[in-house]
């Protein structure tokens, strides 16, 4: 599993050369295994992988980015992505999965990381329940977004026994679009409203 990522680093411009001479330095004091590439961009450092994605380089570009931050007393964060590619372990099969983000306090060196694995857990949180809903209700409408006049029906019509649930995604054209769906418990009314709005 190869691991790559490439991120920017400012630790002012007048510490660039002195960052490299760092990076130089801890490039000796680990006899050359420093699992990153750090190159001067303008008033800028980028950090980037070694050449392979082999190693740890996140480790290792925390590490090099908290020395500067220590000798420099820089303020601030420093955030950063990585990618996983799993290419080697799947035969024919090319392509970045897994990974995750970084930021470091610069003042504090605490490195907070999340990785892909985390974000989808953050995502399911508050969200794993919504589907459910629809159980509550035995018909459901979408609606095209953008139409006019349809609320001012329901409240009128439905006496509030409708719902806006979420909005119905899909591809049209080659685009995302989304399209509102509402809920209703009264069937006779949502298909006239169906009908009317359609």
């Amino acid at each position: 599993m190869a691991t790559y990522m490439s991120a920017p680093f400012e630790p002012g411009a007048e510490n660039i050369e002195k960052a490299l001479e760092i990076y130089e330095e801890m490039q000796r004091r680990n006899d050359g295994g420093l699992d990153i590439i750090v190159r001067k961009d303008g008033e800028r450092l980028w950090i980037q992988h070694g050449s392979d994605g082999e190693g740890n380089p996140v480790d290792h570009a925390i590490g090099f980015v908290a020395e500067c931050a220590r000798r420099f007393s820089l303020p601030g964060t420093w955030p950063a992505t990585w990618s996983h590619n799993y290419s080697e372990d799947f035969p024919g099969f090319c392509g970045a999965h897994g990974g995750g983000v970084v930021v470091l306090d610069l003042a504090t060196q605490f490195a907070q990381r999340v990785t892909t694995a985390d974000m989808l857990s953050l995502a399911h949180m508050g969200f794993c329940r919504k589907p459910s809903q629809k159980e509550m209700f035995p018909f459901e409408a979408t609606m095209k977004g953008g139409e006019n006049g349809y609320r001012e029906w329901l409240q009128e019509n439905m006496e509030g026994h409708w719902s806006q649930f979420t909005r119905a995604l899909t591809v049209e054209d080659g685009f995302l679009t989304e399209e509102e769906v509402f809920l209703f418990d009264h069937e006779t009314k949502a298909v006239e409203f169906k009908l009317r709005f359609g």
